[in-house]
């Protein structure tokens, strides 16, 4: 989780205005779930297995603080007038767990490589937050 976090806290970084965050940030998370497969499955599918305070402290520490990170962009994003939908949190929700899911579906064995599923992921995104662009 620390790994995800600090990966999506840089890719943030490297973007400049809430579209590109947000575009660098849905990289980060399907390059991560393509890549880190196991491990994302094991993040989204087991947490609930573990114990308290465990299962707090690590889903406060990754989870939540990603999803803040693109909750924040894509408020940001409408504020300015570059995103358009009606519900930013929800649509920013919708946005990390399609990501999240990918452990769920995508097998390095399947006809499409984490960069053209990553690709195809900002798309999606920038869709349902219904960017200008």
């Amino acid at each position: 989780m620390d790994d995800l976090l600090e990966r999506s806290r840089a890719a943030r970084a490297e973007g400049d205005g809430p579209v590109e965050r947000l575009t660098m940030l849905v990289e980060c998370l399907s390059l991560y779930h393509t890549h880190r497969r196991q491990l994302g499955f094991i993040g989204s599918s087991e947490m609930r297995s573990l114990a308290e305070p465990d299962r707090t402290r690590i889903a406060a520490a990754a989870h939540q603080d990603v999803q803040h990170m693109v909750d924040d962009e894509v408020v940001e994003g409408c504020r300015r007038g570059l995103m358009a939908t009606p519900l930013p949190r929800e649509a920013a929700r919708a946005v990390v767990t399609m990501c999240t899911a990918l452990p769920q579906w995508w097998s390095p064995a399947g006809r499409y490589s984490p960069e053209l599923i990553a690709s195809q992921y900002v798309d999606f995104a920038l869709d349902v937050v219904r960017a200008m662009r």
